[in-house]
């Protein structure tokens, strides 16, 4: 049954209120709209069962089936349920149930460190047994190398530890960091804390290499180890220690390297009465466009688009799994916010 003939793009543009010849362009890639309106289209058109001559072509090409009349159950293991493993989780189900198929999120708390723990409940939610399993980033490397053990085909949203036998899609948080700090670079900036882990997770350390790297090649003669402010047990300790290296810094921009701390940075910024940008600007990885700081200056980590194409490179990987492993990282897509100055227009408080 050819799906696509049965939808047009008039259907697309009614649910909508958009024009045929919007729907028509934002299929097509061509510009004329924002990336929110596209996504919506192709969300849309996905929905209704829609599909484009070129997305039919990919399907052909690839040699995967767009629907193989049996529906398949993969499963996405996470540590939790929602932030980025909630918005991989949205990507990966909407691509899948396009094509027919079924996601279960398996949620492997603390207790699963255990062998004999993590054996029970592999048992329990049927991971070894799924179509294929999607792993997203889990703080435990042996939780992480017993479901790569497993027999089902593995897509990892992660970045691989080296000689992993499997794919891999992940958002480019090397490119992000590096944008970020050529941003501030651009505007004068020289003197920046570091807001972020550095050792935790692989994505970190990749981070923080890319913030080290991007600061030697604009010329900028800045310590690395002495602007960084990793997480403390308590979000009051650590804006005291905000507040020290403030004073004995004396930065005019914080780059924060993780979403989760964007928060702390701004109520930091509140109780030292330091006003953004005005008098510090601030680049921030973001995953949830700018929760925390609407007006955010930075790179958007495309963490659902990241969850559809990895869902796409699983059907992909059924079907040719003789092929050699590939691994792909996701530009982030740049947001002109309005948290960053030219150092000349900063009032910087002496």
């Amino acid at each position: 049954m050819n799906r696509r003939k049965e939808v047009s793009l008039k259907d697309i543009a009614d649910r909508l209120g958009l024009t045929v010849h919007t729907v028509s362009k934002a299929l097509r890639g061509r510009p004329g709209m924002s990336e929110g309106t596209r996504r919506l289209v192709f969300r849309t058109a996905g929905e209704l069962g829609y599909r484009t001559k070129a997305q039919e072509l990919t399907l052909v090409v690839d040699r995967v089936a767009a629907l193989s009349g049996k529906q398949r159950r993969f499963v996405l293991v996470a540590e939790t349920e929602g932030g980025v493993a909630g918005l991989l989780a949205e990507g990966i189900r909407e691509r899948l149930e396009e094509l027919g198929h079924r996601l279960d999120v398996c949620l492997c708390g603390a207790r699963t460190k255990h062998p004999y723990a993590l054996r029970d409940w592999l048992e329990s939610t049927g991971v070894p047994y799924a179509s294929g399993i999607f792993v997203a980033p889990i703080g435990s490397p042996g939780v992480e190398r017993a479901l790569l053990s497993l027999p089902p085909p593995k897509i990892i949203v992660n970045y691989p530890e080296a000689g992993v036998e499997a794919d891999s899609v992940v958002w480019d948080v090397y490119d992000a960091m590096t944008r970020s700090v050529n941003a501030l670079a651009a505007a004068g900036h020289t003197r920046m804390i570091y807001v972020g882990q550095i050792e935790a997770r692989r994505g970190f350390r990749l981070r923080w290499q890319a913030f080290s790297e991007a600061l030697a090649d604009n010329g900028i003669r800045l310590d690395p180890t002495e602007c960084v402010l990793e997480p403390t047990p308590t979000r009051e300790q650590w804006i005291r220690s905000f507040a020290e290296a403030w004073e004995r810094l004396r930065p005019t921009a914080v780059v924060c390297a993780v979403e989760y701390m964007l928060p702390w940075v701004v109520q930091a910024c509140r109780i030292l009465r330091i006003a953004v940008p005005d008098e510090a600007s601030i680049v921030g990885l973001d995953t949830l466009a700018g929760a925390g700081l609407p007006e955010l200056t930075g790179p958007e980590l495309p963490v659902h688009d990241t969850g559809v194409r990895a869902a796409d490179r699983m059907l992909w990987r059924i079907a040719n799994p003789h092929l050699p492993y590939e691994h792909s990282r996701l530009l982030c897509r740049w947001r002109q916010g309005g948290t960053v100055k030219k150092i000349h227009e900063l009032q910087i408080t002496k």
